[in-house]
C-alpha cells in the first residue's frame, strides 16, 4: 500500500532535480550568451580594424602616388624657363595619370610677378593677376623645400573639400607649382563601396576633427562633435567625443563603442561598434586624418540570438 507513495516521492523528487539542472542550464545559457557577445564582438571589431587599417594603407599610398607625381612633373621644369605654351603639353600628360585620383586642376603661381597660370584637363591654359592679398593659404617661399612636397590643410569650398599640394620651381623669381585636390573625388574610391558587416560603413575626420568622408553628406566638412550635437539631440555622445578627442585626434589606433542617433537612415539610440586607425598625410606640415570603421551592435545579436537558441535546445534535449 505504501508503494504508490514511494512512487510519488521518486516522480517528485526525478522532477525537482530536472527543474534544477533545467534553471541551471538556463542560468548557464544566459552567461554563456552575455560571453559570447562579448567575444563575437571583440572578433566583430577586430574585423572593423582590419578594414580601417586598409583603407588608411590605401590612402597613404595614393598621396604618396601624388606627390611623386609632382616631383615628376617639378622635373619637366629643371632645364627649361617655364613657358605656358611649351609646357602645356607635359601638364596634360601628367591630368591624365592623377585626375582620377582627384586632382581637378593644377596652377603654377609666379610669385613676384603676380601671375597665377591655370590649367585644366583638355582645356586651354589661361592666365589672370595673383590677388593683392596674395594667397594666403600658401607658406613663406623660403618654407618650401626642393624636394619635399608641401600639403595643405583642408578648405571647406561650395563645390566641396580642397586640398593643395605643392613644390617650388627652378625660375629667376619664386614661382610654386600646385595640384588642387577635390577631397571628396580623391576618398570615393576607396570608401564608397566598403562594408563592415552588412550596413557597416566607415568616415574619416582630420586633424581639426572635420568628416572629410560620412554617408550622411549633411556631416562633410562640419566639426564631428559639433554636427553630432546639433543633428542628434538627446543621444548620449560622452563615449564618441572621448575616442574622437583623446584617441582618434591623437594618432592612435583602437576599438570601443558608443551611441549614435543615425545609421544609414534609421535614427533613434543606436549602440555602434568602432575600429579605428591613423593615416598619416604630410610631414610638412604634420597631419594627419583617421579613418574608422563603424557598425550598430545589432550586426551581430542576431548571431548571437541563435547560438544561443541553439545553445538552450540543445541542453534542453539532453533533459527529455
Amino acid at each position: 500500500m505504501k508503494r504508490p507513495r514511494i512512487e510519488r516521492n521518486v516522480i517528485i523528487v526525478v522532477s525537482a532535480v530536472a527543474l534544477f539542472f533545467l534553471a541551471a542550464g538556463a542560468l548557464l545559457g544566459i552567461w554563456s550568451a552575455g560571453e559570447m557577445r562579448e567575444l563575437v564582438s571583440e572578433q566583430f571589431n577586430a574585423q572593423q580594424l582590419v578594414l580601417a587599417r586598409h583603407v588608411s594603407f590605401l590612402i597613404e599610398k595614393q598621396i604618396h602616388f601624388l606627390e611623386r607625381e609632382l616631383l615628376f612633373l617639378q622635373k619637366q621644369f629643371d632645364q627649361k624657363r617655364f613657358d605656358p605654351e611649351v609646357h602645356h603639353d607635359q601638364i596634360q600628360q601628367a591630368f591624365q595619370r592623377v585626375l582620377e585620383s582627384g586632382v581637378w586642376k593644377i596652377e603654377i603661381l609666379d610669385l613676384d610677378g603676380r601671375k597665377n597660370y591655370t590649367f585644366l584637363p583638355y582645356k586651354a591654359w589661361s592666365v589672370k593677376e595673383i590677388p593683392g592679398e596674395g594667397y594666403t593659404y600658401l607658406p613663406a617661399f623660403e618654407n618650401l623645400s626642393g624636394r619635399s612636397v608641401w600639403i595643405s590643410d583642408i578648405f571647406i569650398k561650395p563645390f566641396g573639400l580642397d586640398q593643395f599640394l605643392g613644390v617650388p620651381l627652378p625660375a629667376p623669381s619664386p614661382t610654386v607649382l600646385l595640384f588642387n585636390l577635390n577631397v571628396s573625388w580623391f576618398l570615393s574610391p576607396f570608401l564608397s563601396e566598403i562594408r563592415s558587416g552588412k550596413t557597416g560603413y566607415p568616415w574619416i575626420i582630420d586633424h581639426k576633427g572635420r568628416f572629410l568622408y560620412h554617408p550622411n553628406t549633411d556631416f562633410i566638412g562640419k566639426g564631428a562633435q559639433e554636427i553630432r550635437e546639433e543633428l542628434l539631440p538627446g543621444i548620449p555622445l560622452d563615449a564618441i567625443n572621448q575616442i574622437q578627442r583623446d584617441k582618434m585626434l591623437q594618432g592612435t589606433i583602437g576599438t570601443g563603442w558608443y551611441y549614435s542617433g543615425w545609421h544609414r537612415g534609421i535614427t533613434g539610440k543606436i549602440k555602434k561598434l568602432i575600429g579605428f586607425c591613423p593615416v598619416h598625410i604630410s610631414d610638412n606640415p604634420p597631419q594627419r586624418w583617421s579613418v574608422a570603421m563603424v557598425a550598430p551592435v545589432s550586426e551581430i545579436e542576431d548571431t548571437v540570438e541563435r547560438a544561443y537558441l541553439k545553445l538552450f535546445l540543445c541542453r534542453g534535449s539532453s533533459f527529455s
